[in-house]
């Protein structure tokens, strides 16, 4: 997948944050949004004229958005702040860790994972959300014997009771899968 920027780019929005899921993404690209309660919190400034269960256009505060945008957010500081640089954290004949590192306000954290066969990854007592963003499928199995496929783009919890899991690659290629967890 292929932004503006370069293959698999991230940002780092920060609560409050103004941002744009526009029609503009292009072809090919995946939005993958990690937040809290987006259902709840999510502010609409424009909603691209689609309309509510009613039939009716749906109601936008300007006014009250207008309020919450953060003017000083811009220029060299979106670099330094709010994209993603990452950064290798394990690497081997197996698989290759990364830290794509969150902003500061966040409450989680995100690795992401290429590997060619499979994986082998500890809860250390906290929930895993994960999801293939480049492969077929994977499966995956527990220590206590549970199995299950996921496919591209599906995403997954593992909670932290599971402790040791595997994650299989179906694939033909590398799998890169993205897990977000508490920090």
């Amino acid at each position: 997948m292929y932004s503006g920027r370069g293959w698999h780019c991230t940002e780092r929005l920060p609560p409050s944050n103004v941002s744009r899921k526009s029609k503009r993404m292009g072809k090919d690209n995946l939005v993958l949004e990690i937040s809290s309660a987006p259902y709840i919190f999510t502010f609409k400034m424009y909603d691209w004229v689609r309309l509510d269960l009613d039939g009716k256009p749906r109601p936008i505060n300007i006014e009250h958005g207008m309020k919450n945008v953060y003017f000083d957010r811009q220029g060299d500081r979106i670099k330094r702040e709010f994209i993603s640089q990452p950064c290798v954290l394990d690497t081997n004949d197996r698989y290759t860790v990364e830290h794509l590192p969150t902003h500061a306000n966040h409450f989680y954290d995100v690795h992401r994972y290429s590997f060619d066969k499979e994986i082998t990854i500890e809860t250390n007592n906290k929930c895993h959300v994960w999801m293939l963003v480049e492969g077929s499928s994977v499966i995956v199995e527990t220590a206590q014997g549970m199995k299950q496929r996921f496919n591209y783009a599906e995403t997954f919890v593992i909670p932290a009771a599971a402790g040791v899991y595997t994650i299989t690659n179906e694939g033909k290629g590398k799998a890169l899968m993205v897990k977000a967890f508490v920090k």
